[in-house]
């Protein structure tokens, strides 16, 4: 049950903090992307999204971020141009970025045998200023820094079951094992720095 309540306290503070960029509309890069990107328009282009740069018209770019823009498919079906609901998704998506950083926090610290308690209150602690912190308001205001919360996002989730993985036997090992790869891989797919989390679970 505490646990549970620390998530929702999680989402809370992240929506609270960020609850005012539902109402910016589109700026700089987010243009490109949403306004410009044909390929965001229909279901049927989203293998067409996977052969291209993130960039599809005059702006110079070698960012290959796919999973950034099939985020991007799923918005304009939902909510076309209306940018609103482009900036929920972001603020939701960095919100579960800060869970998932909870969540592995809280393993992480027990592989010292660190006491529940205090395995507890420093990783919500931690997701929390890691949350809420301004340096993270470039990624999460800007629709086109949704790359950042999304590799966030699938990298904790892969450090969290590299931990498991390590104290796991048979069946469940490999399986975890598994998970782990393609959380990885999600990570890279949403942003090149996403390539640091499979370093960081080698560690």
């Amino acid at each position: 049950m505490k646990k549970i309540l620390a998530v929702v306290f999680l989402i809370a503070a992240v929506l609270i903090t960020y609850a005012p960029a539902i109402g910016n509309g589109f700026v700089w890069d987010d243009t490109a992307l949403i306004l410009r990107d044909p390929l965001i328009r229909s279901w049927r282009l989203i293998h067409e999204g996977f052969n291209h740069f993130l960039f599809v018209d005059a702006t110079a770019s070698d960012f290959y971020r796919p999973l950034q823009r099939l985020t991007y498919t799923l918005d304009y079906a939902a909510f076309a141009f209306h940018p609103a609901g482009y900036h929920l998704v972001s603020i939701l998506w960095h919100a579960l970025a800060a869970v998932l950083l909870f969540v592995f926090a809280g393993e992480f610290l027990r592989s010292f045998d660190v006491t529940e308690a205090k395995c507890f209150w420093i990783s919500l602690a931690a997701a929390l200023i890691w949350a809420v912190h301004p340096v993270q308001s470039a990624a999460v205001v800007y629709v086109s820094g949704r790359a950042d919360p999304l590799a966030a996002t699938f990298g904790f989730l892969g450090l969290y079951l590299i931990l498991r993985e390590s104290r796991s036997g048979g069946l469940k090992k490999l399986l975890l094992l598994v998970g782990a790869g393609f959380a990885f891989l999600l990570a890279a797919l949403s942003k090149e720095s996403g390539l640091i989390f499979p370093e960081i679970g080698r560690a």
